[in-house]
């Protein structure tokens, strides 16, 4: 049995229930008294023992006043919990929950609990993955644990452009074993423009790549011209994306089986470049907000690994259906501009 999770029924059992949801979710063992228990009695059965017994790790939930008058009759069994974890010198993790503070006369057969290392939490902070990840650092370490562990931790956080491109390069990601590039972008000159080797190497080894960017001629690139692509004049930002669209073509016209091209006049929030690698593991998301006049550095990115699977999924299918509704680029079914 991976962990016990003792609590006072009264103000603690909220809790409890919350952290043995997140330990069922994760596969990992525990007993909680409402799971493992069809007919509890209110005593310190023999199964209470066996389960403090067998767990590693003993998760003591103290919430409200569960500490005052523990040596009452109403406390029996919380009290004798505790003690029977200290006996065994099981590895005790106790958090204290809304506000919980220990009492300043605190009964001798349960005081040395205050000398283990304690999760404070919040009402708030207990609903969110922190407190998880907090919790698991201080279990017994197995298998599920550290699986449980990763995946909260897998959260992709906000970072500037910069900071992406100096530890995750464009190059670097594409000079692997890659099976597919999908971009979407008002104008995608970091592929067209920035990449034209990989861009040879990927096609001529039957990579597919799939382009949607904006029509040059649409209401939301004449808008992006003016206020959302900085740097340089306007009759140079103009350019931008008419000439991405002449090397989407140039590209389309030298390698018509590998690369695909589509327009769309929809404005986009951000740009979405997406590495599909051979080994599932190592396929990125690169997702680039857009925002009005800012210097490049300062645009904000997330970079997303496939272990990151909710992320992943998310920016995968939003790309998938800008694609779906935007037009086939002359040469692509038979349509022409």
């Amino acid at each position: 049995m991976g962990a016990f999770i003792s609590y006072q029924q009264k103000t603690g059992e909220i809790y409890a229930e919350r952290i043995y949801r997140f330990f069922a979710e994760n596969g990992i063992p525990c007993f909680w008294d409402k799971n493992n228990l069809y007919h509890y009695s209110g005593v310190f059965s023999e199964a209470l023992q066996r389960g403090i017994e067998e767990a590693e790790d003993f998760i003591l939930v103290l919430s409200g006043n569960c500490l005052e008058r523990i040596e009452g009759p109403e406390h029996t069994v919380f009290r004798q919990e505790i003690e029977r974890a200290l006996a065994l010198q099981k590895n005790i993790i106790p958090i204290l929950c809304g506000g919980f503070r220990f009492p300043g006369q605190l009964y001798e057969g349960v005081g040395p609990i205050q000398a283990y290392e304690a999760i404070e939490i919040t009402d708030t902070r207990y609903l969110s993955s922190s407190f998880f990840a907090d919790l698991l650092v201080k279990m017994t370490p197995t298998d599920e644990t550290e699986r449980a562990y990763r995946r909260l931790t897998a959260c992709t956080k906000l970072e500037s452009r910069e900071s992406v491109e100096d530890r995750y390069s464009l190059s670097e990601r594409l000079g692997g074993a890659v099976e597919e590039v999908a971009v979407c972008a008002m104008a995608c000159q970091a592929l067209l423009s920035h990449a034209r080797e990989h861009i040879d190497r990927l096609a001529e080894n039957g990579c597919r790549i799939r382009v949607v960017m904006n029509d040059p001629a649409s209401p939301a690139a004449q808008e992006a011209y003016q206020y959302k692509i900085a740097g340089g004049s306007l009759r140079h930002r103009g350019r931008i994306i008419p000439n991405t669209y002449d090397d989407l073509l140039d590209w389309m016209e030298r390698y018509p089986a590998q690369i695909e091209g589509r327009l769309t006049d929809l404005y986009l929030p951000c740009a979405i470049f997406l590495i599909r690698a051979k080994d599932p593991r190592e396929s990125t998301v690169k997702v680039d907000y857009y925002s009005f006049h800012c210097q490049d550095k300062a645009r904000r990115c997330v970079y997303i690994h496939a272990d990151d699977e909710e992320n992943f999924c998310f920016y995968q299918r939003q790309f998938e259906w800008i694609w779906e509704h935007a037009r086939p680029i002359a040469g692509e079914e038979g349509d022409s501009l």
